[in-house]
């Protein structure tokens, strides 16, 4: 019997991937596994963004602040509004943290996380199992709402019994409200 991990070696063996690659990767992962923290995680990042041709996402901030600091800048530079800024003025840098220097920031931890996703959802053995589990899943939300609904009626009907079982005044209309509840629960 193969083992899972076997399995996905031999899928990204032939996607084309380096088995020296797939050696850095099992080895961050076991490392990550046992040791996370956010330094651990961006020098695993960087040692495998070439190799694995990961590639950051854009920063895009909110029109409305970027163009309230463009303005702002523009104004305490004395700079007409039809001229670009200069890069120093539009990008702040890194933190400045001296205990810290090796940790990544929120937003870059997101950013490595969202490289790692997007070159994963991109290899072809990942995206084929995709579309081979698609109806299986499809037939899976139909279930869960048959169930849903089946559930919810079953719940007004309940709350209708419960009600006529409050409302019973006489042993026999207890007896009768008994056996509507036993034949619906079945």
């Amino acid at each position: 019997m193969q083992t899972k991990r076997f399995v996905a070696l031999t899928l990204i063996i032939e996607c084309g991937v380096d088995l020296q690659i797939i050696e850095i990767v099992d080895k961050y992962r076991e490392e990550l596994r046992y040791f996370a923290d956010l330094a651990r995680f961006a020098n695993a990042y960087k040692q495998l963004q070439e190799p694995l041709n990961l590639l950051l996402p854009k920063i895009t901030l909110p029109s409305t602040s970027g163009q309230a600091n463009a303005t702002a800048v523009r104004n305490l530079l004395g700079l007409p509004e039809n001229e670009s800024l200069p890069d120093w003025a539009v990008d702040a840098g890194p933190a400045r943290r001296t205990a810290a220097s090796r940790l990544p920031s929120n937003h870059e931890v997101i950013r490595m996380l969202l490289a790692f996703a997007e070159r994963t959802l991109s290899t072809p053995a990942l995206r084929a199992d995709l579309v081979w589990e698609a109806p299986e899943n499809e037939a899976r939300r139909v279930h869960t709402r048959e169930l849903k609904k089946e559930n919810e009626d079953w719940a007004k009907i309940k709350k209708g019994l419960m009600a006529a079982a409050l409302q019973a005044k006489t042993a026999a209309a207890t007896k009768t409200n008994k056996e509507k509840v036993s034949s619906h629960n079945r």
